[in-house]
């Protein structure tokens, strides 16, 4: 009788903690990944049961995992993003049963399960599942390459790489932040990427923080009302974003990063005590805000 016991109230905090979760955190992130999947290495295989998989490589490591496996009530495709060695999403949809996670660190962040429209509670053992998986995954295509990724290097510090035009590898997108002074001062040349990085991720109350030439590309750094900080990378010409990256909350700052911010035109710049508005410099649009406190 108290093993019984004992065991519903396992499961009735379990069902809580599962049904506490938040939906997914963005799934602006994973699209900025498939964007970029064209300029990634592809290869294909076969998986236990029948089933089949796609996936896309940087330098060997996976960035993306599809699969698809056949089932008594039809085809159910799963889908892995990783950073690095770090599972960032799962989704499996089949069958009119659709579950996405989002991890951090090999923790559940945010997840949400429809099945035929009803949203339903996400639980531990399905989490639990979606690691194993993902794990199986990783392991099978490091038999195929002999690459193993690395854990991420740093706090905040993101392991995806944009490919460089007219280069024989990527490019780290994490290059040495340029002077205060030198991105100020090309604010016009950025400006297309800058637009397109905020259309991407939204947030009326995003502001620039820094932008930096990757390549042909221009890596921008978003920064919220609330201090959150999102990196973007996206064309020169801002016709395509290719990656998006949200920042860990103890990632350091770069050099002269916050002590000014930048509005394009069209949106509010930050108000309050703590910001003063500078002069922008000649010739470009929008608005600079210095910090004070």
């Amino acid at each position: 009788m108290r093993f019984a016991a004992f065991f519903g109230a396992l499961l009735v905090a379990s069902m809580a903690l599962a049904q506490s979760l938040p939906p997914p955190v963005d799934d602006r992130a994973a699209t900025a990944i498939d964007l970029w999947m064209s300029a990634l290495t592809r290869v294909e295989g076969s998986v236990e049961g029948g089933g089949t998989y796609n996936a896309w490589l940087d330098r060997g490591a996976p960035v993306s995992v599809i699969e698809r496996r056949p089932g008594a009530a039809g085809e159910t495709t799963v889908g892995f993003y990783f950073d690095r060695a770090d599972l960032i999403r799962f989704r499996q949809d089949g069958a009119g049963d659709s579950l996405v996670i989002d991890f951090a660190g090999g923790r559940a962040i945010g997840a949400r399960r429809s099945v035929n429209g009803v949203l339903m509670p996400v639980t531990p053992e399905e989490i639990s599942s979606a690691l194993a998986q993902a794990q199986t995954a990783r392991q099978r295509i490091a038999a195929r390459t002999g690459v193993t990724p690395a854990a991420r290097p740093g706090p905040g510090s993101f392991g995806l790489f944009v490919p460089s035009a007219g280069t024989s590898g990527p490019v780290d997108y994490r290059r040495p932040r340029v002077a205060e002074a030198d991105w100020l001062n090309r604010i016009a040349a950025f400006l297309p990427a800058m637009n397109r990085c905020l259309d991407l991720y939204g947030g009326t109350g995003m502001q620039i923080a820094q932008a930096w030439p990757v390549g042909p590309r221009v890596g921008v750094r978003l920064v919220g009302s609330d201090g959150g900080r999102v990196d973007c990378v996206a064309d020169a010409d801002g016709s395509r974003s290719v990656l998006l990256a949200a920042l860990a909350v103890d990632a350091p700052l770069g050099p002269g990063e916050g002590a000014v911010v930048y509005t394009p035109p069209g949106r509010s710049p930050p108000g309050g005590d703590c910001f003063v508005r500078a002069a922008t410099p000649v010739g470009a649009p929008g608005t600079v805000t210095t910090r004070r406190c």
